[in-house]
């Protein structure tokens, strides 16, 4: 799916936008089940030791952790418009009202990678308002470079305001 979505920039000549979800699985989606949890060795200063914590969340370090988070970016990504693409996992696509498409992404897991114009920046601009990003970077036909078999991407930081 990366190749499909590289490929699709290069054609197109649309900039490719890369990010990286901080603490991804502390955004995932509520637990199903209940868990509980006592204080880290050393304790929470100001907090009795024996105190303990009922989780509602997904935890990083649990088996729910990456379903949970994924659930929760499955969820709000398909309410921005993109739509899973059947029988590929994490990647999704942006359709037009003409039936043309507007852009693809691809997730794994706390990375995603987008490209596909106007349209998908609008729909990742609210994905990217909804989730913490650590870093967020773009990249466009004018900073890659070929040299035989090898292919150098140049990375510029990106601030969405």
């Amino acid at each position: 799916m990366l190749s499909l979505v590289f490929t699709v920039a290069a054609c197109r000549d649309t900039p490719l936008y890369g990010g990286d979800i901080s603490a991804a699985f502390l955004q995932g989606s509520k637990l199903d089940r209940t868990l509980i949890l006592s204080q880290p060795k050393g304790g929470i200063p100001g907090q009795p030791s024996d105190l303990l914590y009922r989780v509602s969340s997904t935890v990083y370090g649990t088996k729910d952790a990456p379903r949970g988070w994924f659930k929760n970016l499955d969820a709000s990504s398909k309410e921005e418009g993109p739509t899973p693409i059947p029988f590929e996992n994490a990647s999704y696509s942006l359709i037009a009202k003409d039936g043309s498409l507007s852009g693809l992404v691809a997730v794994h897991v706390h990375d995603l990678i987008w490209t596909g114009g106007e349209d998908i920046e609008k729909v990742m601009k609210k994905v990217c308002d909804t989730y913490k990003f650590g870093k967020l970077g773009w990249t466009t036909s004018d900073t890659v470079e070929e040299t035989f078999d090898v292919i150098n991407m140049g990375y510029t930081s990106l601030v969405i305001p």
